[in-house]
């Protein structure tokens, strides 16, 4: 896709760039059964070649519960390259996942994709969005693997395991796989997602 400039390749323009994200702010989803309008709220970079304890689950789509969720969330959110505070999410809302693969050296990642996590509109909302409060996340935890292949210092959390602006995690929670807490993550799991060589899209159930 990165090639050709099909599929979710477009995604990339959003890398870094608070413009192009608050262009793609809102996106319509449409299906043989429905259409539906969804709202942006964290644009993440991960390295799949990442699989140690290091490494967040992105994949998740079992839950122990509202509070383990938006735990995941807040997980997801301390990794967006921006900051889209007038987008909330709440226990109930549907989560769709863009992914597409990154370049090397514009990611600095060894096998980089970029993920987009939107939710969907609720009923009688407003799908529009105050697109200027977009804002670049100054303290967003990149990949382990982004600081090191850098010779950057890693982000504090990888020392501390607390999220930026003390995040509350109600724990122990669930993450998936053998870990608790805020997401540290040590093997994969079995997610379910639907996938093809371009990109990937998932769906909380």
């Amino acid at each position: 896709n990165m090639a050709s400039g099909q599929m979710f390749a477009g995604l990339n323009k959003m890398m870094g760039n608070v413009s192009n994200a608050r262009a793609a702010a809102t996106f319509t989803m449409s299906t043989l059964f429905r259409e539906d309008q969804y709202k942006v709220f964290a644009v993440v970079l991960i390295d799949e070649s990442d699989k140690n304890y290091r490494s967040y689950n992105m994949w998740r789509t079992e839950f122990n519960g509202d509070a383990d969720f938006l735990n995941y969330i807040a997980g997801i959110r301390a990794r967006s390259m921006f900051d889209y505070s007038e987008v909330t999410v709440e226990g109930d809302d549907q989560i769709v996942v863009l992914s597409t693969c990154t370049g090397k050296t514009s990611a600095k990642l060894n096998d980089g994709r970029l993920l987009v996590f939107a939710r969907r509109a609720r009923a009688g909302e407003q799908v529009s969005i105050k697109t200027s409060a977009i804002a670049k996340n100054i303290d967003v935890i990149m990949p382990y693997s982004w600081y090191i292949n850098q010779k950057m210092e890693p982000h504090a959390y990888y020392s501390t395991g607390i999220l930026p602006g003390d995040v509350p995690v109600d724990g122990p929670t669930n993450n998936g796989d053998n870990t608790t807490d805020n997401g540290w993550t040590g093997t994969d799991d079995d997610t379910t997602t639907a996938t093809d060589e371009q990109g990937l899209i998932t769906r909380r159930k």
